[in-house]
């Protein structure tokens, strides 16, 4: 945790921030009955071939919302079947070590496995566009996925984010009416019809900085600090150069 200068407020620091010498850092200390009135346990299936005295068993409803999915079964060896009950597991991401469903948790699972399903350079190139050309709807309902499979035997499809249409765009909405100034802070201002996207509001958290300016810097032809190879055209440099 890192203390807002001159305010009694303080904000997490996630496992992909670089260290911050003019900050003071601090330990967040929550007892583990405070998180376990609060959040689920993170669970694993137990594939134990006997029942174990020694351990604490769970059942897991994923149907219902955060807190109350997991919850602790009555288990004995009568009635012990592996693959049947759960049992409690710690995910490690970096230096954070996690074993409640806490949004620090789903933070760090969020950045560490995001590049495991999506091609995050395609994210942050459609991110950028529908923030330079306003197109309102292609965060939601207008915005589609394509695949072609995963990357490496074995892998996770990745998915490359695609225009559906792009109608509503430079403020204009999909009526044909204006709606937004150019000069508006979409993301910021939450102008977006899905402003409340689980995906493109933490891909904006967590990947503003790496990704998505640098990504803008990338098409207006910027090359320091950039992890893509130079544009021989760049889009965003010129008209002349969108294709």
């Amino acid at each position: 945790m890192i203390k807002i200068a001159d305010k009694e407020t303080y904000v997490p620091c996630l496992a992909t921030d670089d260290f911050d010498n003019s900050a003071t850092y601090y330990i967040l200390v929550e007892d583990t009955e405070s998180l376990a009135a609060k959040c689920d346990r993170l669970v694993k299936v137990c594939n134990d071939t006997e029942f174990d005295s020694s351990k604490t068993y769970y059942n897991y409803d994923g149907s219902q919302m955060n807190g109350k999915a997991v919850t602790i079964a009555e288990v004995t060896a009568d009635n012990y079947v592996p693959g049947k009950f759960y049992e409690g597991d710690e995910i490690v991401y970096g230096l954070h070590h996690h074993l409640y469903d806490t949004k620090e948790y789903r933070a760090d699972k969020f950045m560490y496995e995001l590049e495991d399903h999506f091609d995050l350079e395609y994210l942050a190139t459609y991110f950028v566009m529908t923030e330079v050309f306003e197109c309102y709807d292609s965060r939601g309902k207008n915005c589609m996925f394509a695949s072609w499979g995963p990357l490496k035997e074995g892998g996770e499809y990745i998915w490359y984010p695609i225009f559906y249409d792009i109608d509503t765009q430079l403020g204009v909405n999909n009526t044909g009416s204006p709606s937004f100034e150019y000069n508006v802070d979409a993301t910021e201002d939450g102008n977006y019809s899905t402003s409340d996207s689980v995906l493109w509001n933490n891909f904006y958290t967590y990947f503003k900085n790496s990704k998505i300016i640098a990504k803008y810097r990338h098409l207006k032809g910027v090359t320091a600090g950039v992890e893509w190879p130079a544009l021989k055209k760049q889009p965003l440099q010129s008209p002349e150069y969108i294709e």
